[in-house]
């Protein structure tokens, strides 16, 4: 089990290779959160500043809630599904699955 502090900063570094050239695959935990903080992130892989993908449970703006983007051309080409705001002080589980033929 992982358990980050939640302060600003405090992340897990992986492997930069770990992916390598997947074109599938699926990312799967638990969160806990005990604050609503716009812009966090259960997860950010990238190759680049322009190409990646990530999952926050709160959007960069008040009304934004949960969502997965991914990405080849920067910010404007971000695609990917969303939801509502996921909620603070209870587990929740999060699965996020690219089947390699750009659907999620």
């Amino acid at each position: 089990m992982l358990s980050l502090s939640g302060e600003k900063g405090v992340y897990l570094e992986l492997p930069a290779a770990m992916l390598g050239d997947a074109d599938a695959i699926s990312i799967v935990g638990w969160v806990y959160l005990n604050a609503d903080v716009a812009g966090q992130r259960f997860f950010d892989f990238g190759k680049s500043a322009t190409a990646g993908i990530y999952c926050t449970p709160t959007g960069t703006d008040a009304k934004d809630g949960y969502r997965t983007r991914i990405t080849a051309s920067g910010q404007a080409g971000e695609q990917g599904p969303a939801g509502p705001r996921i909620a603070t002080g209870k587990w929740v589980h999060v699965a996020v699955v690219l089947d390699g033929a750009g659907k999620h």
